[in-house]
């Protein structure tokens, strides 16, 4: 009675101060490291240890490995000694090296992997641990999937739903959607018939959106972003075999979404293996986008530099998480892209690295290391049986002499503790994340009303002159029609249409802005060819520039590229280069040129203008500026088209800035990526 008494508050304290840890922490690995050296109980130090090799495993395998392995022996040193925990530290013994395998899996060693998933079932199966037993045959089942054992596969993911129904695991539902989805996709590949293969690839999208669904539920972002790549995938698919162009460019660009969606969830957690993942995903879209006749030879070719362009990447992560599988299917997807551009230098150079890593995939004596393994895993199973039973007799033997109303006692209360620790922490979770939503949509609201007044205040005030002189011009005409000369109306039909144009550059650049306010922040961009950009915008405005008396120099060269969405690009141009003719004196040049510096396009619009103070150029790109304020040209305008570029260049990932002085002219000069 003692002894159960211990073993209670024990474990009690031991939950309490582990979710206490987990809370500070936060997922920082330097609190981690630190908390390490705090002397905490070994079961606590074991989740840390696995808590700070999870953070690694994506990133840097050696470093999680290497913690994975200090948990093992943790585990395994307090097994040695008299415990009351011995069961605990033998499931985090097979925790520990389910983890360990994890690794192994990741780097394409699946026979290594396969083991040690053996060995932690063994575990599990001794002890009687379902979590342990259901993770085991799920990632049995995955190995097997991986190597085209179908049934073997099947067999083993059966197993772990009927685990997952017996204790009403969720996550673990979720788990076995996803690769049952795999495996009815895998499935459908594998058939020649188009109805069969329709109906298993049916399955899979239900699968991936039950999925996907749950681990939203559980703002699982890993989980998330395997949702999305096998959605891609199924799309991709579902376009081979659909018979119309329109439907089977539909389906890709559905899949390329699903592709980039999947891209930034890895982005978010810094996982280079699913990064790897989603820029293969994109190069063989790419790729397959390229076999379209619907896309002319300029789009074609932007399509096959993409393809090369994202493929490398997916191969240069893959060899830094040491990927070999991975390395594997990006080296074959960049040898198809160069073969496809001519480039037969560098498709042979990624077809040897293909063909190296295809040797460590397939090696003759993998089929017999795997089953000399399973009938080591039954044998073993059958011995783990007998011990378990001789186990189980000795447990019900001792809880024959233990008080049963006293262990009832001691769980009636643990559990009463427990659920009010797990109320007050969901209430205080509640009540902190509605404040901070509150906050936010407050402060929302005021930019949004703020922003509001100004836009109608421009409005009002930038319409009212064009409208005045439209009122004045017409009433004259309508009153004296007869006795004006006919230089006089030629004089005022002049001002009329100086007026029109006033408003409608207005109303554009205003209904530009607010179409941009109430759009995604997401913006779909490509790699686009600059010089053509600005060669489209100086042909567009070169009448324009003309009746100003200017010219407009296009000084970019034609092999310079950008990361950008090629219509905000346009817009951006055109407003500059507007604004640079406008405010121009006599016959004076335009000049549109780029420069590349590292990782980024610098890209100029220069004048010999009238030019801008300091404190004027503090005004520009600012909605809560009257701009009428600025500097004394007849010329100026709302500035609506600079704040309208400003949104543009920002949601283009890039930054605009200008270098000015009073009748020095002006240097309007913003930088774009190079790439994603």
């Amino acid at each position: 009675m003692v002894l159960v008494r211990k073993i209670f508050v024990f474990t009690f304290i031991l939950l309490f101060f582990n979710a206490l840890v987990n809370f500070q922490t936060n997922g920082n690995p330097d609190s981690l490291k630190l908390e390490l050296e705090k002397p905490h109980h070994d079961t606590i130090k074991f989740e840390i240890l696995l808590t700070i090799g999870d953070l690694f495993e994506y990133s840097q395998p050696e470093i999680a490995m290497d913690y994975y392995r200090q948990a093992k022996e943790l585990a395994e040193k307090n097994l040695e000694q008299p415990s009351p925990f011995q069961r605990k530290f033998l499931q985090q013994k097979a925790k520990a090296i389910r983890y360990i395998a994890y690794v192994y899996q990741n780097q394409g060693d699946l026979n290594t992997a396969l083991e040690k998933y053996f060995q932690a079932l063994a575990i599990g199966e001794s002890i009687g641990c379902n979590l342990n037993i259901y993770n085991s045959y799920n990632n049995i089942g995955i190995i097997n999937h991986i190597q085209k054992e179908y049934d073997v596969a099947r067999e083993y993911y059966n197993k772990a739903i009927e685990i997952t129904e017996k204790t009403g695991n969720k996550v673990g539902r979720a788990k076995l959607y996803i690769n049952m989805g795999i495996l009815n996709f895998d499935l459908g590949n594998a058939t020649d018939s188009i109805s069969v293969k329709q109906e298993y690839f049916r399955e899979a999208l239900e699968n991936y959106t039950n999925a996907l669904k749950l681990k939203v539920e559980y703002n699982d972002l890993k989980g998330q972003s395997l949702c999305y790549e096998n959605l891609g995938n199924l799309n991709k698919e579902l376009a081979k075999i659909s018979k119309k162009e329109k439907n089977k460019s539909e389906l890709l660009l559905k899949a390329k979404q699903q592709y980039w969606k999947a891209n930034e969830l890895s982005q978010k957690i810094n996982d280079k293996m699913g990064l790897s993942k989603a820029y293969a995903n994109l190069s063989e879209l790419y790729s397959v986008l390229f076999l379209l006749k619907s896309y002319s030879k300029h789009d074609r070719n932007i399509l096959s530099d993409s393809a090369v362009f994202y493929g490398t990447r997916s191969y240069d992560y893959a060899v830094e998480v040491k990927s070999t599988y991975l390395q594997n299917k990006a080296a074959l997807l960049v040898k198809k892209s160069y073969a496809a551009i001519g480039d037969e230098r560098k498709a042979l150079e990624y077809a040897d690295y293909f063909i190296e890593s295809q040797e460590k995939l397939f090696s003759e004596d993998k089929t017999k290391i795997i089953n000399e393994m399973r009938i080591k895993y039954e044998s073993e199973k059958k011995d783990n049986e007998i011990k378990l039973l001789n186990q189980e007799k000795r447990i019900s033997e001792i809880k024959i002499r233990n008080a049963k109303r006293e262990s009832f006692f001691y769980i009636i209360i643990a559990l009463t503790l427990l659920s009010l620790l797990a109320l007050l922490f969901w209430l205080y979770s509640i009540r902190k994340r509605n404040s901070k939503v509150l906050e936010e949509k407050n402060e929302e609201l005021k930019v949004l009303n703020n922003t509001k007044d100004k836009f109608i205040s421009i409005l009002a005030h930038d319409l009212k002159n064009p409208f005045s002189a439209f009122l004045n011009i017409t009433s004259a005409l309508s009153n004296d029609y007869d006795e004006i000369s006919d230089e006089d109306k030629k004089q005022y039909l002049g001002q009329l249409h100086q007026s029109a144009r006033q408003i409608s550059g207005l109303l554009n650049n205003m209904l530009e802005w607010a179409v941009i306010q109430n759009k995604s922040k997401n913006v779909l961009s490509e790699i686009v060819n600059l010089h053509e950009i600005a060669e489209n915008v100086t042909q567009t405005l070169s009448s324009f520039a003309i009746e100003h008396g200017s010219i407009l120099v296009n000084a970019i060269p034609d092999d310079v590229f950008v990361f950008a969405n090629r219509a905000y690009l346009l817009v951006v141009l055109n407003n500059l280069v507007t604004n640079a003719v406008k405010f121009s004196k006599g016959e004076n040049q335009v000049n549109i040129s780029a420069n590349i510096n590292e990782n980024h396009v610098i890209i100029c619009v220069a004048d010999k203008g009238i030019g801008l103070s300091p404190e004027d150029i503090d005004k520009l790109f600012r909605i809560d500026i009257d701009t009428h304020t600025i500097g004394d040209s007849e010329r100026k305008g709302t500035g609506m088209g600079l704040i309208l570029c400003k949104e543009l260049i920002d949601k283009m990932n890039g930054e605009i800035r200008v270098e000015s002085s009073p009748g020095e002219g002006s240097k309007f000069i913003f930088t774009l990526p190079l790439n994603s």
